[in-house]
């Protein structure tokens, strides 16, 4: 894979779906469609993205499974687009209806999954829109909730979960969508491990990190960092952990959030849930109000 270029004409790579997206629609002026994504690992460790469209899509969907091993043949190479693509490789694939693709049984020297995971303490310190590996403890989960996007005005599912590690630091996760749906409260139990890869960092509420089309969450993978993080966590039981998010879910926080984080945090969307934070703000305007009904409520209405 490390060797793919677009000027090779024939080529052929055996490799493990180690990322499937989900089906996904697009539009522009030239017309609309669907498209979905798989990132590919080899024996070598090289590591690529391939993207397939429209009747291509519908023909490998059902066929590429992610965590299985194929060859795969006679796709077209193109500079990768940084915007979409995390992966380290220079170049991406299209695979079209005439691409070969077979299933090629198990191979053991194909690892499962690549990790760069970095600790939970150093996000602090990242720019935000980075996409990073982390590997860490569940700490707390809620549950499933509905919201709109501003965007698109479509209904999104999220659910968020505070994880740690020991660096002795916590940070809020929100993961969307299908993998909401997927990892619910019973996979994702307190004490739980779990390795993340390719989640963005934001800085809404602090630090915070949030799952894209193509991140990938293992729970407690086969890997040397799940027994060390299991030994801490029975060890300290995430007590005393500095967090890197600021406290929601209707606890109060101190600290100031702007206008512009409440609609990225999308807060007051979920139903029965009160969040709470403090603002800065200069009143630029005030409609008119009855004395009697003015437009706040007194914190303390009485004496005493």
């Amino acid at each position: 894979i490390a060797t793919l270029n677009p000027y090779q004409n024939k080529w052929v790579i055996k490799a493990r779906v180690t990322s499937k997206g989900s089906m996904r629609t697009w539009s522009n002026n030239r017309g609309e469609g669907k498209l979905f994504s798989v990132e590919f690992l080899d024996a070598q460790g090289g590591q690529i993205r391939a993207t397939m469209f429209n009747e291509a899509a519908e023909k490998y969907y059902n066929i590429f499974e992610e965590g299985k091993v194929y060859t795969v043949s006679r796709g077209t190479l193109k500079s990768t687009n940084r915007r979409f693509n995390k992966l380290p490789h220079d170049y991406e694939i299209t695979l079209g209806r005439d691409a070969e693709v077979a299933f090629a049984g198990e191979d053991q020297k194909i690892k499962q999954q690549l990790y760069d995971f970095k600790k939970i303490a150093s996000v602090q310190d990242l720019p935000v829109d980075t996409f990073i590996d982390f590997c860490g403890v569940v700490q707390s989960v809620e549950p499933l909730a509905t919201i709109i996007s501003n965007r698109t005005k479509k209904e999104l599912l999220k659910r968020s979960l505070r994880v740690c590690d020991d660096s002795n630091t916590s940070i809020d996760l929100t993961i969307w969508n299908e993998k909401a749906e997927e990892l619910d409260e019973k996979v994702l139990q307190p004490g739980t491990v779990i390795a993340a890869k390719a989640v963005r960092v934001g800085d809404f509420g602090g630090r915070s990190l949030s799952t894209s089309f193509t991140s990938v969450i293992q729970v407690n993978p086969p890997i040397a960092d799940t027994e060390r993080l299991l030994n801490w966590y029975r060890t300290t039981q995430g007590q005393g952990v500095a967090s890197l998010s600021a406290a929601t879910g209707g606890s109060r926080s101190n600290k100031r959030i702007t206008i512009d984080d409440i609609q990225d945090l999308k807060m007051g969307l979920t139903e029965g849930k009160a969040e709470y934070f403090d603002l800065r703000a200069t009143l630029i305007f005030c409609r008119k109000y009855e004395l009697d009904r003015p437009p706040w409520y007194e914190a303390c209405p009485s004496d005493g």
